[in-house]
């Protein structure tokens, strides 16, 4: 596991990587939220006995659900009208 500076330097480092700027200081610690559930997330992954490894990338900051409206996916249940 890593220390909250690792984590902290990992995140700048990716910003910078990936050239992410926001808007303001509260969107950047929203942001830096969600980029250490997901890093938890692909750690988790990674440590268990899976057949393919995951990993960060240029998304690492988004939800799942950003992250699927981006690719197009409605993840809202299907309305049936009977």
């Amino acid at each position: 596991m890593k220390s909250d500076k690792e984590v902290t330097d990992l995140y700048e480092s990716w910003l910078a990587k990936h050239g992410k700027v926001y808007n303001d200081l509260e969107e950047k610690e929203r942001r830096f939220e969600i980029f250490k559930e997901n890093l938890k997330f692909i750690n988790e992954h990674n440590a268990g006995n899976n057949s393919y490894k995951v990993g960060l990338n240029q998304f690492s900051d988004l939800t799942k659900e950003e992250f699927s409206q981006m690719l197009g996916f409605d993840n809202r249940s299907t309305e049936t009208n009977n």
